[in-house]
């Protein structure tokens, strides 16, 4: 992180660091419990879709909420609330099976989760007024690696606790139990060190200048930042939440557990991230951005055809490496577009690409029933992935036209045309 060389900048990210990896880590037992729950209630394709949606769904408002208190300088508070409603959430899904529970408490997870992601954001973003894409890509960097760690854990648990006097239901209840103690590990962690609650002067008081409008956010640029967090954000929640359904009815007897294939995409997560972190400031973002995203919907296609796991899980990896790259660069993109107001841009944009994701789960699903395979529904990501590449590179083109008009206009020098501006 060289960003900016404060001490306490760095000790933040760290703290958010173990905060939003114990979160993460703990929200994927919901996702290896997820074909244990669809047995349990014997749920069709089209409605298991719908529970693995609800998860992503309710990220809209908790993004959207906490943007706003973040920036009406409640973001310790905020953070606490969400944490604790975690711990709740996961003690809702213990009570006995039933569907509207978890439909209810997956939910509100899912809206705990966005909050604090949003709100992680933002405090970063704060401690480094100066430019944070190397700091926020650490903090993404965390995310992958519980995500890497914990599911083979969840898997093994329910596996060993199954076979005891609890059985699969005691057991799928007492690791809910679990995941919310960890989200209470997190408030500790989060307890221990004081949040930005706002934006640090960039000016001495003798500097200050006089307050000016604030410019508008609606317009072009905020509608492509939105479309390219929803194509990957969806794309990735998409492939992501049906993988253990997928390989566990595609290929069985399955050779070796789901769990093994979401940690290595989670791992191939990690390995590009800190691989980004390292990349020269010169690597323009909508480049990377047209390159990672074109690549990893091309792994996407033939992972999701393969008629082997081995090779599902090799391309699979594959293709995380190269997504790893869209969602820091997009953030990077994002603080560049909108020095004036980074934190409600990521409020808003994360929010839109959970309410995209919340559809594509089921949408998934009801293809995969009308097609009578779930190959043609996991077809739907790589789609999306390759309409990132193709509108990232087509918005890259219409911005260097309008940096190339606007200093022929303001050097005076000759168009392409041969005209020089302002004469006949």
């Amino acid at each position: 992180m060289t960003d900016c060389p404060n001490r306490a900048g760095r000790s933040l990210v760290i703290m958010l660091s173990v905060a939003l990896g114990l979160v993460f880590g703990s929200a994927q037992y919901v996702l290896i419990v997820s074909p244990t729950l669809r047995t349990l209630l014997n749920l069709s394709a089209g409605a298991f879709g719908w529970l693995l949606g609800s998860w992503v769904g309710p990220g809209v408002i908790g993004s959207l909420v906490g943007g706003w208190l973040a920036d009406r300088g409640h973001l310790r508070r905020a953070a606490y609330g969400s944490t604790i409603l975690l711990g709740l959430s996961y003690g809702l899904c213990a009570l006995p099976p039933a569907y509207p529970i978890y439909l209810t408490g997956i939910a509100l997870t899912g809206f705990s989760n966005a909050a604090l992601a949003t709100i992680a954001n933002v405090a970063v973003t704060r401690a480094y007024p100066l430019g944070a894409r190397r700091a926020l890509t650490w903090l993404q960097a965390s995310i992958p690696a519980a995500v890497m760690t914990t599911p083979p854990i969840w898997a093994w648990l329910i596996s060993r606790l199954s076979e005891t006097s609890l059985g699969v239901q005691g057991a799928v209840r007492v690791l809910f139990v679990a995941a919310g103690v960890c989200c209470l590990l997190a408030l500790a962690v989060i307890a221990g060190r004081p949040l930005p609650e706002a934006n640090p002067p960039a000016k001495g008081p003798d500097e200050a200048s006089p307050p000016r409008r604030p410019r508008s956010l609606l317009g072009w640029p905020l509608v492509m930042v939105c479309l390219f967090m929803t194509l990957h954000g969806a794309a990735d929640n998409g492939a992501y939440l049906w993988m253990p359904d997928f390989v566990e009815r595609r290929f069985n007897p399955s050779p070796f557990p789901a769990a093994w294939i979401l940690s290595g995409f989670s791992g191939a997560y990690l390995v590009g991230r800190l691989a980004l972190v390292q990349a020269p400031d010169r690597w323009r973002d909508l480049t990377l951005v047209t390159i990672a995203a074109g690549g990893g919907a091309a792994f996407f296609v033939i992972a999701f055809r393969s008629t082997s796991q081995y090779s599902l899980t090799a391309l699979y990896v594959v293709a995380g490496l190269f997504m790893s790259v869209d969602y820091p660069s997009i953030l990077s993109h994002i603080g560049q577009t909108f020095p004036h107001a980074t934190g409600r841009v990521m409020a808003i944009t994360s929010s839109v690409s959970q309410g995209v994701s919340v559809f594509l789960p089921p949408l998934m699903g009801y293809v995969g029933e009308l097609t009578g395979t779930m190959v043609a529904g996991m077809m739907i990501p790589a789609a999306m992935l390759g309409t990132l590449s193709v509108s990232a590179f087509l918005w890259r083109r219409h911005l260097d036209g309008r940096e190339v008009a606007a200093g022929n206009a303001a050097s005076g020098a000759p168009l392409r045309s041969g005209v020089e501006p302002g004469k006949p």
